[in-house]
């Protein structure tokens, strides 16, 4: 039957192995995300298997990461801007710290933008030699920092998938939520 699917050009959520395949299960993760303003999911692959996944957290007025948001503190701001309003951690940072296998976070403490790299360090060279890729979905481009932080670990290919992407593009255009232009 997998044979049959791909043959179709349907995605393998089994066992998967392309791009689509992983694109597809990043989609179904997406609902996860406790953001309001941009679901976000990444997968980070490491020499063809899926090691790791993370979905954005929001975090309005001191709640606690991961519970339900009621409001969106940013929902009409450009896309990367006034995190002081909801400090979130991204899908791209989730996903690293479900790979390290960080279980246990204490919520109040949870690295905040800018400068939660900094008690990251220690794992830097992570995937090192591992070819990894990161898959982003729910958004067309990553901020400088998760892009450094990547680096910092040792993956340095993001896939964007044009699907969910595109689509939050396109809303943050018709809405004038772009800002600078990735």
């Amino acid at each position: 039957m997998n044979s049959q699917n791909a043959q179709a050009g349907e995605p393998n959520l089994i066992d998967p192995t392309t791009d689509q395949d992983f694109f597809a299960i990043g989609r179904v993760l997406l609902s996860r995300s406790t953001c309001l303003k941009t679901q976000t999911a990444a997968l980070i692959v490491a020499e063809g298997k899926i090691v790791s996944w993370g979905v954005n957290m929001c975090c309005p007025q001191d709640q606690i990461y991961g519970l339900p948001v009621s409001e969106c503190p940013r929902m009409q701001q450009e896309t990367g801007t006034f995190y002081e309003r909801c400090k979130p951690i991204h899908a791209e940072i989730v996903a690293a710290i479900n790979a390290f296998g960080i279980s246990h976070i204490d919520r109040k403490t949870l690295w905040h933008f800018p400068g939660f790299t900094l008690k990251l360090m220690h794992y830097a060279g992570f995937f090192k030699n591992k070819e990894a890729v990161l898959y982003l979905l729910g958004h067309y481009w990553a901020c400088s920092e998760c892009v450094d932080f990547l680096k910092l670990i040792g993956i340095t290919e993001i896939k964007f998938d044009n699907l969910s992407g595109g689509k939050t593009l396109k809303e943050y255009q018709a809405k004038d939520l772009t800002g600078k232009e990735r």
